[in-house]
């Protein structure tokens, strides 16, 4: 270092800042990347909220202004995906999301298949599989009235019961009570000693009754398993998405961490080696002076060997 020149010195010194200073803006730049990047992982946490707030709202109880807002509600899940998956795709510019890649799709196409389902059960009491199956209840219990049958008219109060516990508990042994007391209820009519034609009806009412009980069971019974699924991907989707944060929230703190150590360190090395730089400035400033004293002096002998010394620095 003492060999370079007083010019090479000060190059080699703003060299040093110049470096630091590149150094530091590229650090501020990842910082900056890291904070738009978990910006919009912040912003895709917020949507998926939303989406599950709205997908819950799908299954809520049936009244008058269910369907309004089911369908209300339909529409604002759909712009949420799209404003989801296009943050998800400017995210994943940045990272690799691994298994997100295929746990988020899937959970949009479960959701598409919850509210399809939602849609075909039937969004109020006189649509879909349930309008049908409370249609068939109606016409059965209608028929059974005018034909004055107590024993079947008892029956059909159990089946109701049933129908009923399966509605509230949704397991699937009150859906074999059900079919029990339809067979029941057959052999009742064939042992009976009512019309031909009445038999015909009743048998015909029973199994449109059955036919589309099993088949609201079966589709409610998709949908139980369906919210079970989404509501497991939620969980999921929604830790995965706050641990990708968090570390993204580490990862700035330790960029700063960094940013602020090698600020620290260049200005504590700039400030040593400006001062070593100085010394070497203000020395031949020194030496000049004694030289000038001792020509002041009449000292030539000795200001002729300062000037030597001076000469080869």
């Amino acid at each position: 270092m003492s060999k370079l020149s007083l010019f090479r010195k000060i190059l080699l010194l703003n060299s040093i800042i110049i470096s630091v200073m590149l150094f530091t803006v590229f650090l501020a730049n990842v910082v900056y990347s890291l904070y738009e990047y978990q910006g919009n992982l912040r912003f895709l946490n917020e949507i998926f909220i939303h989406i599950s707030k709205l997908r819950i709202e799908l299954n809520s109880q049936k009244d008058d202004s269910y369907k309004a807002i089911f369908l209300e509600n339909e529409l604002k899940i759909k712009h949420e995906k799209q404003n989801f998956m296009a943050t998800f795709e400017k995210a994943s510019q940045n990272n690799d999301f691994g298994s997100l890649n295929i746990l988020i799709p899937e959970y949009f196409n479960n959701i598409d298949l919850y509210s399809n389902f939602l849609v075909e059960i039937g969004l109020d009491e006189t649509s879909g599989i349930e309008g049908k199956f409370r249609e068939s209840v109606h016409n059965l219990e209608t028929y059974l009235k005018s034909i004055n049958h107590k024993d079947l008219q008892i029956l059909q109060l159990q089946l109701r019961r049933r129908e009923k516990d399966f509605i509230i508990r949704g397991r699937s042994e009150y859906v074999d009570k059900v079919q029990e007391l339809i067979s029941t209820m057959q052999i009742v009519i064939k042992e009976s000693n009512i019309g031909d034609n009445n038999k015909n009806d009743l048998n015909n009412l029973l199994e449109l009754y059955l036919e589309y009980f099993l088949l609201f069971a079966d589709t409610r019974d998709k949908i139980t398993q369906l919210n079970k699924s989404i509501t497991t991907n939620e969980i999921i989707l929604s830790e995965k998405l706050n641990t990708i944060i968090i570390e993204e929230s580490q990862n700035i703190i330790n960029y700063k961490i960094l940013i602020f150590s090698v600020i620290g360190v260049s200005i504590i090395l700039t400030v040593i080696y400006s001062y070593v730089t100085s010394k070497q400035i203000v020395k031949p400033i020194k030496q000049a002076i004694i030289i000038l004293n001792q020509l002041a002096e009449g000292n030539l002998d000795d200001a002729l060997e300062n000037m030597k010394v001076l000469s080869n620095r």
